[in-house]
């Protein structure tokens, strides 16, 4: 074997089997099943549907589902900050014994433009915090930056997560959803 290739192999291989460990090590611990009645709202409406959550082992944590806002990183094709969450707690943080099972059903409100653009909000806070009085000409650049950068709208990515937060592995189910944004509510 060309030892350039083993070099390629070797590091994937590894990679590979602590991802096929990590499912492993997770799918022990119980399962989460998140299930949609619809994959879009309008601001305003709702979506729902259900949660089923199982445990095989004892584990300690809180069950909640979220609606979650990302947009893509500028320059940044893989990475997703987040501008919008949404959690609705389904059980408080608690032990769950082994073998625990239960449904849950739940409705998350899909939010108005200028709830999803909050962190727009922010920067522009930032900027006028950069652009006091002595604040300088850094000051004054990253006000720009910032007043700039909150101006263009970018495209939020919308998600349905069903998580428990737990000591050690999290289970986690994510859905992609559609939110039809608008200013108020009718």
């Amino acid at each position: 074997m060309d030892r350039s290739l083993a070099y390629l192999l070797g590091p994937l291989a590894l990679a590979l089997v602590a991802f096929l460990g990590f499912r492993a090590v997770r799918s022990m611990k119980g399962a989460i099943k998140l299930d949609l009645t619809g994959d879009s709202a309008s601001s305003g409406e709702f979506l729902s549907g259900r949660v089923s959550f199982a445990t095989r082992r004892p584990a300690r944590g809180q069950l909640k589902v979220s609606l979650l806002g990302k947009v893509k990183q500028d320059g940044d094709s893989g990475n997703m900050s987040e501008v919008y969450r949404q959690d609705q707690v389904l059980e408080e943080t608690r032990d769950f014994p082994a073998g625990f099972t239960r449904t849950y059903d739940f409705e998350l409100a899909a939010p108005t433009s200028s709830e999803a653009r909050r962190g727009d909000e922010i920067m522009k806070q930032m900027g006028e915090l950069a652009g006091g009085a002595d604040a300088g000409a850094m000051g004054s650049v990253l006000k720009l930056a910032l007043s700039a950068g909150s101006m263009v709208q970018r495209r939020i990515y919308w998600y349905v997560e069903s998580r428990l937060d737990a000591d050690g592995i999290d289970l986690v189910r994510k859905r992609r959803v559609r939110i039809n944004l608008r200013d108020e509510i009718s």
